[in-house]
């Protein structure tokens, strides 16, 4: 799979959206019934570049364009900063079903808090999913905590499963739209900032 060049982004720049999919049937007696669709949660980025010269601006656009418009994913490193103070591969230290929101953890460094703060995203070794911590994670002497997250868990996760946090989380996106295009006169030779938007790609 492309890797999206790391070079390109700058993290003050990366607009963050939550994607969900939710039924809302009318009601005759004027009661909201709301359902939850799936497990259809995206994630989506909105990423504008530094201003690039000339030669940047068209390397980054041929990398767009052999994506394929929404075709063919690529990995995008994660562009947030940690919140929390961040652990190596902690491990799922039971099963956990799908739709479950919290995970029992080992492998954490010992007693120890703040190891996670809601905002930081986190990402289990199964499968492609990113998900985002909603409650700050203390470990107790032995390295063990639970992580609490959103959106509920999309595939069920076994005992053992690594669990990777901060600059190890790798989004896997598409771009939003087939079409892509980019504003620069080459004459100029002035540097200019490129936008390109990405959705969270679901494959498993």
């Amino acid at each position: 799979m492309l890797i999206f060049p790391a070079k390109y982004v700058l993290p003050q720049q990366a607009r963050l959206r939550s994607l969900d999919e939710t039924q809302t049937p009318p009601s005759q007696g004027g009661i909201d019934h709301t359902n939850r669709i799936g497990y259809m949660h995206k994630w989506g980025i909105d990423l504008t570049t530094p201003k690039l010269k000339y030669a940047d601006v068209m390397g980054l656009f041929s990398f767009v364009c052999s994506l394929g418009g929404q075709y063919n994913p690529c990995l995008f490193a994660n562009p947030y900063p940690p919140i929390g103070t961040g652990t190596g591969l902690a491990r799922m230290r039971e099963n956990a079903l799908q739709g479950a929101q919290s995970v029992a953890l080992y492998n954490l460094p010992g007693a120890k808090s703040g190891i996670f703060e809601a905002g930081d995203f986190i990402k289990f070794s199964n499968h492609s999913k990113v998900y985002m911590v909603t409650q700050s994670l203390n470990s107790n002497g032995a390295g063990q905590g639970t992580a609490y997250f959103t959106p509920p868990l999309r595939i069920g996760t076994a005992q053992n499963t690594v669990l990777s946090a901060g600059p190890d989380v790798n989004f896997t996106m598409r771009l939003k739209s087939d079409s892509q295009d980019i504003q620069l006169r080459a004459t100029e030779g002035k540097e200019v900032p490129v936008k390109v938007e990405f959705v969270e790609f679901i494959n498993d």
